[in-house]
């Protein structure tokens, strides 16, 4: 059995936006579960979902052009990691000089892929539709921000739903990242790392953008350095 210190803790949740107002939550009872009326307008039989505070990221903590980038999803994470770090004590200067990474688990981002979606049929130009809603709609989205924010530089993957039967390149690169580093499998995580490689070009990558793949080659590359010099 592997055993792990846990240094810092953050929570962004329907409980609460910290450790202390999630903390007393718990022991009042309170469940963070409401009526959103936007969801009975849309169309669902319930309204019922987690009442979850949007988060306010300010200029002075990320310019425009990180947060246009940024899904709810990340944001989340993004409010949560401040504090984690925080209460860790680790700063800007620790991450920039050590090797830090980031797993994080999410299954869909399913909000700016409907406002893609949206755009797209009332408007046919992709033009419309900028960097932001690109870089919000892919499944890494929160890995891939929190990295560049906190520029991390060790492992760094995104766990989601059936990941073993994903055979995009995306779902072969995070599969070979858990298998090489996790389980310490470096012969599977060879095969499945060339199976990544190989959806690149495959029909498989059609779902993705240019933009994606770019950024799915980039890191599949830097996987394959890392696995040949034991890193």
């Amino acid at each position: 059995m592997r055993r792990v210190v846990i240094t810092g803790m953050g929570i962004w949740s329907c409980l609460g936006t910290d450790i202390e107002t999630v903390t007393q939550s718990l022991r009042d009872g309170k469940s963070g579960i409401g009526i959103e009326q936007q969801r009975l307008d849309y169309g669902y039989r319930s309204g019922l979902t987690g009442i979850v505070e949007k988060p306010v990221i300010t200029k002075q903590m990320l310019d425009r052009h990180t947060r246009a980038g940024m899904s709810e999803e990340a944001q989340y994470a993004y409010m949560a990691s401040r504090q984690a770090f925080a209460q860790a004590m680790i700063d800007d200067e620790y991450l920039l000089h050590n090797e830090v990474g980031c797993i994080f688990g999410n299954d869909s981002s399913a909000k700016p892929v409907i406002e893609t979606s949206k755009i797209m049929d009332e408007k046919h130009d992709t033009a419309l539709l900028g960097y932001g809603l690109i870089f919000q709609s892919m499944n890494s989205t929160v890995n891939m921000n929190l990295s560049t924010i906190f520029h991390l530089r060790g492992v760094n993957f995104t766990i989601r739903n059936e990941l073993e039967r994903d055979m995009d390149p995306n779902g072969r690169r995070v599969l070979a990242y858990y298998q090489y580093y996790i389980m310490k499998n470096p012969e599977l995580a060879d095969k499945t790392i060339r199976e990544a490689e190989a959806a690149l070009t495959n029909e498989e990558s059609l779902i993705f953008s240019k933009a994606e793949l770019d950024l799915e080659r980039k890191l599949i590359r830097q996987l394959r350095v890392n696995m040949a010099y034991g890193h």
